[in-house]
């Protein structure tokens, strides 16, 4: 792993109010919270993304509770980026209309519409290797994608198939691994909570395989209730919630 700026352990004073304190050790690569429902995971990793937001602000984290250490120390800033796997339809106007297709109609589809705008994604220098990764991933359902434009679109059978057509299990996957495409290699703490929705098992079973070529430079914070994310030689990254308690 690149030398960069990752986080070395988070404690949080109350995980939600009235709630319990917690503190976690993260290790450079792949880390898991596991956990049954109602216990923190989603919350513990939304603190995360909040810290990370205010530590690159240049604010103070003790005024929400929250205490990061990261490394190297007395590090400023840390670029991650921050997943949620749910999906709604868009209801805020100011997102409606700031977009100008028609087939953006979700939240998953806004984050697409948003990533394929970001940069050019033709341009990047492993889009080629994403491309193949993608066809890979979809050839079930006879899916192959443009290689030769920016709309990220799907040649299906004799049509034409854009992004926000796709399933919403193929929609949270591209997302995920865009986005990691889009980090360029760089030293980026990656915040997943419940990646594993609408994912086929053999998906969920090779999402961090396919994180890590993609970005092995990558710190990976994920919260999961899949036993098939971490069956794959990931068992020793995992943290059961309850086990952050003090």
């Amino acid at each position: 792993m690149a030398t960069g700026t990752y986080i070395k352990s988070i404690e949080v004073d109350q995980l939600w109010h009235g709630g319990r304190h917690v503190r976690l050790d993260f290790q450079l690569g792949v880390n898991v919270l596991s956990g049954m429902n109602g216990m923190g995971k989603s919350t513990v990793i939304s603190h995360i993304a909040k810290g990370l937001q205010m530590l690159n602000r240049g604010e103070r984290l003790s005024d929400y509770g929250i205490s990061i250490s990261v490394f190297p120390e007395g590090a400023t800033s840390l670029k991650y980026n921050f997943l949620k796997s749910f999906d709604s339809p868009l209801m805020s106007v100011s997102q409606l209309e700031s977009i100008s297709d028609p087939d953006v109609k979700t939240f998953l589809d806004w984050k697409l519409y948003k990533l394929k705008t970001k940069n050019p994604l033709t341009a990047n220098r492993r889009w080629l290797e994403f491309c193949d990764l993608i066809d890979r991933l979809f050839r079930d359902t006879g899916k192959l994608i443009d290689r030769e434009n920016d709309s990220l679109s799907f040649f299906q059978g004799d049509g034409i198939l854009p992004c926000y057509r796709l399933s919403a299990g193929e929609k949270n996957l591209l997302i995920i691994l865009l986005t990691v495409l889009l980090e360029n290699e760089e030293p980026c703490v990656l915040l997943l909570d419940e990646p594993e929705i609408c994912l086929h098992i053999d998906w969920q079973q090779h999402l961090l395989e396919h994180i890590q070529f993609l970005n092995p430079n990558a710190q990976i914070i994920l919260s999961t209730h899949s036993p098939a994310i971490v069956m794959d030689g990931w068992l020793d990254t995992v943290t059961e919630i309850t086990d952050t308690y003090i």
